[in-house]
């Protein structure tokens, strides 16, 4: 988390650091005397958590904090694997394969497997992105590569979809 200052005294400027924390996928909340229409349409495509604008007292900051602490608590879940527990957000989740006791879930980063059923990781991960795209699967649709009449594919691999 970072908190950014969009005018600065040497050349950096707030938005050429948010660029940076968005390709490390950091986030970060801009504060800034200006309000302009400008600034604030600028500002905005670069989607930051929050905007504080100065003067500020502890109650902005808090009440922003808090309300992010929120969001990225539900956007982060525990899967536990044999002895392991694994920390990931939702939104690396790619799709979810079941084979009767177990689930394989496929992240951007690899795979997991999690001794569940389908139907009790369901609560936990189904949102307005991961969707139950089959008896046997979950799909995150912002990863669908290719969308036929009974499959999908994500990540190179065939999906039923019915």
């Amino acid at each position: 988390m970072a908190l950014l200052d969009i005018r600065m005294e040497d050349e950096s400027t707030g938005f050429k650091i948010a660029e940076h924390l968005i390709s490390k996928k950091i986030p970060f909340i801009f504060i800034s005397a200006h309000s302009d229409l400008k600034t604030l349409d600028r500002a905005g495509k670069l989607n930051p958590v929050g905007y504080i604008t100065k003067p500020f007292n502890k109650a902005q900051i808090r009440a922003t904090l808090a309300t992010l602490e929120g969001q990225i608590q539900d956007n982060v879940l525990e899967l536990k694997s044999g002895r392991e527990i694994h920390k990931i957000r939702r939104a690396d989740i790619l799709y979810v394969k079941a084979d009767n006791v177990y689930c394989e879930v496929y992240t951007k980063d690899g795979r997991i497997v999690v001794r569940s059923t389908l139907r009790a990781l369901e609560s936990q991960l189904l949102n307005e992105h991961i969707k139950r795209c089959h008896r046997s699967f979950f799909v995150n649709t912002k990863y669908i590569q290719v969308m036929g009449n009974e499959s999908v594919t994500v990540n190179n691999q065939e999906i039923p979809w019915n």
